[in-house]
């Protein structure tokens, strides 16, 4: 049996489609565990409809306590022996978890790492592709797994795209009121894990809608995102060199994600100036790196050279995407 926990906050707009791909999955063998967050819109209310319905969906309640307060409570509701996590707003394909359990079950494994389709608007597109014949799948090490997340070549450090054994989380717990909770996380579960395995499976859709957590603004909580892939980075360099190179990418592009929001929210400038020395320190490594796209490296030139420059640079490329 699979876990299934969904955490809920004000998300009546999405929150059927979502269920929707759940319920209708070709692996029957689930529980979906839907935790309403405090929701303060009707998802409160249509996570009990799922409830009264389906007899595998249990629907809790709890006060507002963020993204990682109700997966926590959801690690605590589950019995299974794997658990997995989808956001309320995202969606999977019908055979999403066929896929990974068929993967889990061939290895025995205590992590299935897949990747994600991303989806800029509100359609179904992908719901209902039809199941691979084979899913091409790789066990790998800890040095490899952290080379491909951290360089996010096929699967990336999100929870979504994951199944685990329940055993995982014993002793782990998401870190509450914390944004980029994952990065804080990953190298706990990775490290508590036998058998790591990558799927090329790509049936989780991820929607990126307008006003989300993380395509906010600027705020101090950000900067935890930067403090905490630099001891990764530190980490990998004295135990899985293989894979230090990249995590300094992704300390570089985590630098970058967040001083896109520092340079155009007021009030933090000494963030941006932190974050700009820390861009400017690394632009050799850029220059030089196999991980970084042609306009990754063309938007760390420019930084370094005037910031003005790369906000005219950058408005224009969100404009065009």
């Amino acid at each position: 049996m699979i876990d299934v926990v969904i955490p809920v906050y004000n998300v009546e707009k999405y929150i059927d489609r979502c269920m929707e791909s759940v319920i209708n999955q070709t692996y029957k063998d689930l529980k979906v565990i839907l935790v309403d967050d405090g929701s303060t819109d009707r998802s409160g209310a249509i996570c009990d409809e799922y409830a009264r319905r389906y007899k595998n969906v249990t629907a809790y309640h709890k006060a507002n306590g963020g993204l990682s307060s109700a997966r926590n409570y959801g690690i605590e509701k589950s019995t299974a022996e794997y658990i997995a996590f989808i956001d309320s707003d995202d969606y999977v394909n019908i055979h999403w978890f066929e896929e990974l359990h068929t993967v889990a079950q061939r290895y025995d494994a205590d992590m299935v790492c897949a990747g994600v389709t991303m989806v800029y608007d509100t359609t179904n597109a992908g719901m209902r592709e039809e199941i691979s014949k084979y899913v091409e799948a790789e066990k790998v090490d800890k040095s490899e797994m952290y080379r491909r997340m951290f360089a996010q070549i096929g699967v990336d450090v999100s929870m979504y795209t994951k199944l685990f054994k329940l055993k995982v989380f014993d002793d782990i717990r998401f870190p509450i009121g914390e944004l980029y909770e994952e990065m804080q996380i990953i190298e706990k579960l990775t490290e508590s894990c036998h058998t790591l395995v990558v799927s090329d499976c790509k049936g989780y859709f991820y929607y990126q809608r307008p006003g989300s957590i993380m395509y906010s603004g600027m705020n101090n909580k950000r900067m935890k995102l930067i403090s905490c892939m630099e001891n990764l980075k530190n980490k990998m360099e004295i135990k899985y060199p293989k894979a230090a190179e990249a995590a300094e990418t992704r300390y570089v592009r985590c630098a970058i994600h967040v001083f896109n929001r520092a340079i155009y929210d007021i009030g933090y400038e000494m963030q941006a100036r932190e974050l700009l020395a820390i861009i400017r320190r690394e632009k050799k490594f850029v220059r030089k790196c196999r991980y970084f796209e042609l306009h990754e490296k063309v938007a760390v030139e420019m930084i370094a050279i005037n910031v003005g420059i790369y906000k005219g640079f950058l408005k224009l490329y969100r404009r065009n995407r």
